[in-house]
This record gives structure tokens, sequence and C-alpha cells, in this order.
């Protein structure tokens, strides 16, 4: 898995109610890291820019979440503030848009993929086998009555077989 990087954006700040109310960027206000918006587990595996463990991290002297990488695979996470009284605000990692550019082009290959093996299954060649325990061949599949051939494997020639279709006479 990957370690995730959070913080540096531009809406990852600290910020605190001054008079009347108005918003003050929080400098040097703790911020840990939880599973969840309430309850939930915190997370302690963290690593910092030079890769050295960490728990927690000290916003600067603007009130800015400096970057630091989660937990392994994690993808968000939702940061405290307020040594745990406070509302928690969820933080999405910010290189998350390179995974999704990543799989929306490995879904284009896929459905390339699909599409080639789609063409080519119009030019299979399909069989239906006679079943002597039922003694009779199985009806034809609504999906392959556009084949234009089909391969019949049975001692009885086939009523159900189409001009264009092959019978294989076997012996039971």
């Amino acid at each position: 898995m990957a370690r995730y990087m959070f913080g540096g954006g531009i809406a990852d700040y600290v910020v605190t109610a001054g008079a009347d109310d108005a918003l003050l960027l929080a400098a040097g206000a703790e911020v840990t890291f939880w599973s969840a918006q309430s309850g939930g587990t915190r997370y302690t595996d963290l690593r910092d820019l030079t890769d050295a463990p960490i728990t927690s991290v000290l916003s600067d002297e603007h009130g800015g979440i400096p970057q630091l990488r989660g937990p392994d695979g994690v993808r968000t996470m939702w940061a405290d503030a307020a040594g745990g009284s406070g509302p928690r605000r969820l933080m999405i990692a910010v290189d998350l848009p390179a995974d999704v550019a990543s799989l929306l082009e490995r879904v284009a290959q896929l459905e390339s993929t699909v599409a080639a093996q789609q063409t080519l299954l119009s030019h299979a060649l399909y069989a239906l086998k006679y079943d002597s325990g039922t003694g009779a061949y199985p009806p034809i599949p609504a999906e392959l009555a556009g084949q234009r051939y089909l391969v019949w494997i049975g001692p009885p020639t086939p009523t159900g077989a189409r001009p264009r279709d092959l019978h294989i006479d076997t012996v039971e």
C-alpha cells in the first residue's frame, strides 16, 4: 500500500473564534487525526516529510496544517485541533486525484479490451452438444441466435440446426 499525503492545501488551516466570533488563524495548535468524525480510532502511525514517525502536527505560524503522510492505505482522516473537545474536520489525501486519474485510465483500457473481445466473440465458433441423458440438444441460447454458424455435436441429426450450421456426427 501507499502512504497518502495530507495537509498543505488551501483549506488546511486551524482557525479559532476571537472577539465577536471573528475567525482567527491558530498558530501552534496541535492537530491529531482520527478514523471517524466522532469516536473512532486515533491515527498515530503518521510520518513527516522526512519520513520520521510522528503522532500529530503543529499548525505553522499562519495556522496552516503542514504536509504529512497518513497511515498506510488511509485516504481520508478526520483532523482535530481542539484537544478532543471540538469538531473534527475531514481531510482528503492531496494525492488522491493521481489515483483517480490512474484508475480512469485503467478503466478506459479495460473497456477497450472488452470491446475488442466482443468483436472477436462475434466471429467465434460455438458448439451445442447432444445430451444423451435428456435425449436432446439444448436450445440455442438467445445470445447465440445472431451467430453465423453453430456446430452441433452428437449422434442424431439436429432438427434445430439452421442452413449454415455444421453437424459433427458422433457415436455415444
